[in-house]
């Protein structure tokens, strides 16, 4: 049984329950959050897992030592805390890993590079002190090669936005020895931002993916069957994300009532998926043949779907997209209409649609898996196995190499 320690969202079900599924057979430790807070219900089910957190070790070495890991995977090396633990880990020979999370590629970082500020107020705060104490505590003598980029490292990490103070500063001793992606286009973001290396990727798929895929499977999801049209909604009300417009209540509700009238026209109502920060909007638009779900199972409404219709690329749109026939409403969003180009899903504007009497039945489409497969790598539906096949292999090989390294020295 291996000892494997996860710098891992784990408030996140979703990010999460597949790492518990799959590394059952291993004792897990994770660490996220700097001082204790309350565990999420679903963690009770894994005998498994220990929580444990920054403020209980002075050093990274203290936190090495007390739970002695075979292995660490970061969901990424940013913040102080994390590159401290990360060059503690490469001073004593502890694998590390940086486990993709997310549909990220070099779009998103040159998109926050052009749009956010290139300058932040700098504070100092008794929290900062302490995690800056953290960090510099795993320097040792074989370092100091490295002090002009650490102090630099420092000094930009707080005069500057996230990303560009990590773009400013590529240097090894940020890097995990193993960046595990979900597909070459996943590579691009930590190329651009880190400048990693090409020979540390490792592609699996993506493991958030499986259980859409094989659901899908389980059940015939035929793309000419369903009774009415999926609108997959963005909460473009309250929080745009990555370059989608942000609307009024009164824009959003206007242009409801014009997908609505869309899919009424092909006689089917509508149904909305709400994303989950729009359940608490009041006041959103009631109609005839118009129902909201919150909830509900949004891979099942997908394949009882005629057609779904994206405003956005949402962490489902790749299989939905190879399985079901869907319209893309560009609302304006650059970086999102480079995403469905990619697959060869062309986007629409409502001023297209209906300036052009554009019928559902005539744009709607599905994705080809050559065309998907910059996103999906496969749809086997066993990434989640290759990412615990490449973490325990490259365990192994790290044993053995140790052993063969006492055999040599004794």
């Amino acid at each position: 049984m291996n000892r494997i320690l996860f710098n891992w969202y784990y408030h996140r079900q979703d990010l999460t329950e597949y790492l518990l599924e799959t590394f059952a057979d291993h004792q897990l430790y994770f660490l996220f959050y700097a001082k204790e807070e309350q565990v999420p219900e679903y963690l009770h089910n894994y005998s498994n897992v220990t929580l444990i957190f920054w403020n209980d070790f002075n050093t990274p070495y203290k936190l090495l030592k007390s739970i002695n890991p075979d292995c660490i995977v970061f969901h990424d090396i940013e913040s102080f805390y994390q590159v401290g633990l990360n060059i503690a880990a490469k001073n004593s020979q502890v694998l590390t890993f940086v486990l993709q999370h997310g549909l990220r590629s070099g779009y998103d970082v040159n998109y926050i590079l052009e749009n956010s500020s290139p300058h932040q107020k700098m504070t100092v705060s008794d929290t900062s002190l302490k995690t800056l104490f953290f960090f510099l505590s795993s320097l040792r003598f074989r370092n100091l090669s490295s002090a002009f980029r650490l102090i630099k490292f420092i000094v930009d990490r707080k005069a500057f936005e996230l990303t560009r103070a990590l773009k400013r500063n590529q240097f090894s001793l940020r890097h995990a020895d193993y960046y595990i992606e979900f597909s070459e286009l996943n590579t691009t973001y930590h190329k651009e931002r880190d400048n990693i290396p090409i020979d540390k990727f490792i592609i699996t798929g993506n493991p958030l993916f499986d259980g859409y895929i094989n659901d899908f499977k389980t059940e015939h999801a035929n793309k000419k069957t369903g009774d009415y049209v999926l609108l997959i909604d963005g909460p473009l009300e309250c929080d745009n994300g990555v370059d989608i417009p942000h609307l009024t209540l009164e824009e959003k509700n206007r242009y409801l009532l014009q997908i609505a009238n869309l899919s009424g026209k092909e006689g089917f109502p509508l149904k909305v998926k709400l994303h989950p920060k729009s359940y608490a909007t009041s006041d959103l638009v009631f109609t005839k043949n118009l129902v909201y779900c919150r909830n509900e199972n949004i891979i099942q409404l997908a394949k009882d779907a005629r057609y779904i219709i994206f405003i956005h690329y949402s962490s489902v749109t790749p299989v939905i997209l190879f399985y079901k026939d869907c319209v893309y409403i560009n609302m304006g969003g650059e970086v999102q209409e480079k995403l469905f180009d990619m697959v060869g899903i062309a986007g629409f504007t409502l001023e297209e649609i209906i300036g052009n009497r554009l019928k559902l039945s005539e744009i709607a489409k599905t994705a080809s898996f050559e065309q998907l497969e910059k996103l999906l790598y496969t749809i086997d539906g066993m990434s989640a196995l290759r990412v615990k096949n490449t973490i325990i292999k490259k365990i192994e090989m790290q044993k053995r190499n140790n052993a063969w390294a006492v055999l040599y020295t004794t």
